[in-house]
């Protein structure tokens, strides 16, 4: 076991129930330092088994220059394990990044080049992440991408290209910069020589991620990264993680504060359906009501965050209807219901406020889209097309059948 000598805690970076990371200061030198406190007794007995697991991961991919903070220590203080890697300076979360929580450190395709010749690089040495997504890779100034929390990964097992692609593309498909993709796709096959079709590992990315989202919405109805359980003013429930705890008890009302609705729960068929489409939308980065508070007691009811809608058949233009559905197509979704079931924003634009949202496979079956025209009394004009398509986040093959489709509905 390796010493270093515990310096001051300059920042708490990421904190969770098995983990907490800080930065530390030592002499001027700043490190990043993992502690391990896993809560229960039994799981505290494995905590160093985990942090030794991962600082010999580090170690060994850091000397077979794969791009990974360096470890510098392994240490054991006040009665828990510590890992201690080097501080990679302004690295950012890609997560952060994505998110638009923090500015890209460098053009993002230089940093999609960098993450597919990265993909490259764990497919020909046989490096299986086990945890791979988009808030354990970090960017930095110089488009440099650096794989982090590698407690699960394993070394010398083949890694299978297509399930690799298929996962990371899945979880930057609804939210990635245009293009994103494209290139790191192209990047990995320039390393990798394996000439792989955009079209089918499209067609998996979209169809895993909505797999992803209907197992996810579980997660809005527990605590979760989504929600937190509050209980104050004498009211008892599950809290989005932005808003003030006092918050509940002012959302705890009939006639909630501006820029919310209540649904109570006179049917909890109701209250369920509508609290999980609006998770799923949520997700899917669709325009609809958010769930902010699942109120447990005194009375049971959900609290969504959304602007004040007026019907979207009041004066809804043809490209906003377009943009929404267009949204919806790219996620292999298609929306069933009535007029009122789409409401109109301040900032013009078509939200969803009710209805069913189903699978939807087929990139140019685009009879739904016709219907909903036709219930808005639009039409799908050449301007509706483009937004459409602008919409779509698929491939340029899936946007000329799209096209093909559109002016075959006509």
């Amino acid at each position: 076991m390796t010493q270093a000598t515990p310096g001051s805690i300059e920042q708490i970076l990421k904190t969770g129930a098995r983990r907490t990371v800080t930065r530390e200061v030592v002499d001027g030198t700043s490190r990043i330092v993992k502690r391990f406190h896993a809560p229960g007794l039994f799981d505290r007995t494995r905590d160093r088994r985990r942090a030794l697991r991962e600082h010999d991961a580090l170690a060994r991919l850091w000397a077979q220059g794969l791009p990974v903070p360096r470890p510098v220590a392994l240490r054991r203080r006040e009665g828990r394990w510590e890992l201690v890697l080097e501080d990679l300076g302004a690295a950012v979360s890609l997560d952060d990044a994505l998110e638009g929580k923090v500015p890209w450190p460098a053009p993002p395709l230089r940093i999609a080049a960098s993450l597919g010749k990265l993909l490259a690089d764990l497919v020909a040495g046989d490096v299986r992440h086990g945890d791979l997504h988009a808030g354990n890779v970090l960017v930095d100034e110089q488009a440099r991408v650096y794989l982090i929390d590698l407690a699960y990964v394993r070394i010398g097992v083949q890694v299978a290209a297509t399930p690799l692609l298929v996962g990371c593309a899945a979880g930057l498909r609804e939210r990635d910069p245009a293009g994103f993709r494209a290139r790191a796709l192209a990047a990995f096959r320039r390393a990798s020589g394996l000439a792989l079709d955009a079209d089918t590992l499209e067609h998996q990315a979209r169809e895993r991620r909505k797999k992803v989202v209907s197992r996810r919405v579980a997660r809005y109805w527990r605590e979760s990264g989504a929600l937190r359980l509050v209980e104050a003013g004498g009211v008892r429930g599950l809290l989005a993680h932005d808003l003030a705890e006092e918050r509940l008890a002012e959302l705890d009302r009939d006639d909630p504060p501006q820029g919310y609705v209540a649904v109570r729960a006179t049917s909890l068929q109701h209250l369920a359906r509508r609290w999980e489409r609006a998770a799923r939308c949520c997700m899917h980065r669709l325009p609809c009501e958010r769930p902010v508070a699942l109120i447990h007691a005194p009375r049971p009811r959900a609290v969504l965050e959304a602007p004040t809608l007026e019907p979207a058949t009041a004066r809804a233009t043809s490209t906003a209807l377009a943009r929404t559905l267009g949204s919806i197509h790219d996620r292999g979704l298609r929306l069933e219901g009535q007029a009122r079931d789409l409401g109109l924003a301040p900032d013009g634009s078509v939200w969803i406020g009710g209805g069913d949202l189903e699978p939807h496979p087929a990139i140019d079956d685009l009879g739904w889209v016709r219907a909903w025209f036709e219930r808005l009394e639009l039409r799908p004009d050449e301007a509706a097309l483009a937004a459409f398509l602008g919409a779509n986040r698929g491939t340029r093959r899936d946007g000329e059948r799209i096209a093909k489709a559109w002016m075959n509905h006509g």
